[in-house]
């Protein structure tokens, strides 16, 4: 079993995010893998990495299929394959409606067949072949000038039913996010379909670090809980029930301490108010503030 680190969406702090990559290639972790949501290039970040460690491995957790075109996905793949001497795991994923429509100006549309075309344009690319064009029909299909990189590893993130199928068919792994760990123990959520080895299965399971056990674990549940409430709203139904993760995480973003709402989260969803105006910083007591021990407490959205 392989294991890889990351951080929550939430901390955009770029040194931070270097030190825990840096941090990651020392301790002998086999990954570091970076979300994209509203703050960093992702893949810049990345690159960045890439040439401050030796042996880690590097990849997008995820990024999203509708924020950059096949072309863009398959020229930032190729360059991290190349920086990184081939550390690197291309993870994609179909985002949020929020973050795909309220940011990237982007209708947001049921996802598996727009997950099946990028990939396909992607290997394709990564192949040294040229792209099979599905909009521009009439023009002239184009190759990468770079060195094929066909060995880039696709990682698919997905909850629903026909996306999980979807990664068992074109993928090399799947990164389910928050999924049931009943579906993951009795194999009713592995992907299907598809030739070759068996597919890779990259779980996340949140986890806080701190000084103080209880101050990383209520933040935790506040973060968790933001990101679900913000973000993924439509988790609970006949995939998540009540009783799992995301609910409990969608709970305690909702009520703070004492049950009192949590301010964070007043207004509801962002509602495309766009990135939070300010942010306030806490350390436990006794504690440095290096990266590794600052987190962010509060997040504040402008009116």
């Amino acid at each position: 079993m392989s294991v890889a680190v990351s951080l929550m969406p939430l901390e955009n702090r770029r040194e931070t995010l270097l030190h825990l990559a840096v941090g990651a290639d020392r301790r002998g972790y086999d990954g570091f893998f970076l979300p994209e949501t509203w703050a960093h290039d992702t893949t810049v970040l990345l690159a960045e990495a890439a040439v401050r460690t030796e042996r880690v491995g590097l990849g997008t957790g995820v990024l999203s299929i509708w924020s950059r075109s096949p072309g863009q996905i398959a020229m930032a793949a190729a360059t991290l394959h190349d920086v990184s001497r081939g550390r690197f795991t291309l993870g994609l994923g179909a985002s949020t409606k929020q973050l795909t429509e309220g940011l990237h100006d982007v209708p947001f549309t049921p996802p598996v067949r727009k997950m099946r075309s990028v990939v396909t344009q992607v290997k394709a690319l990564l192949r040294g072949e040229r792209v099979p064009l599905e909009t521009a029909k009439d023009a002239r299909p184009l190759r990468l000038n770079l060195p094929p990189a066909p060995e880039v590893p696709i990682y698919l993130a997905g909850l629903a039913d026909a996306t999980v199928r979807l990664a068992g068919e074109v993928a090399d792994g799947w990164v389910p996010f928050l999924y049931p760990r009943s579906r993951l123990g009795d194999g009713a959520g592995a992907p299907e379909g598809g030739r070759g080895p068996r597919r890779a299965r990259g779980p996340a399971a949140d986890r806080a670090v701190g000084p103080d056990r209880r101050r990383p674990r209520r933040r935790r549940s506040a973060q968790g809980g933001r990101v679900i409430s913000r973000l993924l709203p439509d988790l609970d139904g006949p995939l998540l029930s009540r009783d799992d993760r995301a609910a409990r995480l969608r709970e305690g973003g909702r009520r703070g301490p004492g049950r009192e709402p949590d301010p964070g989260l007043g207004g509801g969803p962002a509602g495309g108010r766009g990135a939070a105006s300010s942010c306030r910083r806490t350390s436990s007591p006794g504690s440095s503030t290096s990266p590794s021990t600052r987190s962010v407490s509060a997040l504040e959205y402008p009116p």
